[in-house]
């Protein structure tokens, strides 16, 4: 289970990350811009050009990234790695770097949730 949080950190962007917000896969993760479903709601009655449909709309309502951030497929290799974590023995020092390993993943960006593990 620990080598599958491995990959889905390493390999996250291709295999779990958003096209456009929250992970811009677009741009290769490096930029956060261009434009998403929600700029095209609030720009629908200015817009001449590509006109976003009602069907459109709800489809992309109703995906949404878990958590809702940047990057977050590193989050689910965190908790994937701390479901890995809860099937070793405790108070191993094997359980303990896969714990530490997952919170470094997070450590930057979210030293909160990081603190987690």
């Amino acid at each position: 289970m620990f080598e599958a949080a491995y990959m889905a950190r390493t390999n996250g962007m291709e295999l779990l990350g958003t096209e456009l917000a929250p992970d811009w896969f677009v741009h290769g993760g490096s930029f956060q811009e261009g434009l998403t479903w929600e700029d095209r709601v609030t720009n629908q009655r200015s817009n001449r050009l590509n006109v976003a449909g009602e069907e459109e709309l709800n489809r992309a309502s109703q995906h949404k990234s878990d958590p809702e951030v940047r990057f977050h497929y590193r989050y689910q290799a965190a908790f994937l790695a701390w479901e890995a974590a809860k099937l070793m023995p405790n108070n191993s020092d094997e359980t303990a770097l896969v714990l530490y390993t997952a919170g470094s993943w997070l450590q930057l960006r979210d030293p909160e949730t990081a603190d987690i593990f």
